[in-house]
């Protein structure tokens, strides 16, 4: 995706994408967007859950942003 912002403060133009994947048990997403002569910002997350026996289960998550300048 693309965008330009015109402001009284200033314009600027962004560029980013985003990627979402999910199975029967595990999901991930990964965001990346970059503001020109500006920072980029990266954004991932990804879970899962797995049955154990009859009645129990493991689950996981966890996450990462950033915001390089």
């Amino acid at each position: 995706y693309g965008s330009r912002v015109l402001s009284p403060y200033g314009n600027s133009n962004h560029l980013g994408g985003r990627v979402d994947w999910a199975s029967k048990h595990t999901s991930a997403s990964l965001d990346v967007s970059k503001q020109m002569h500006g920072p980029t910002a990266i954004q991932a997350a990804a879970g899962g859950r797995w049955p154990v026996g009859r009645n129990g289960e493991i689950s996981a998550q966890g996450t990462y942003d950033r915001i390089r300048r």
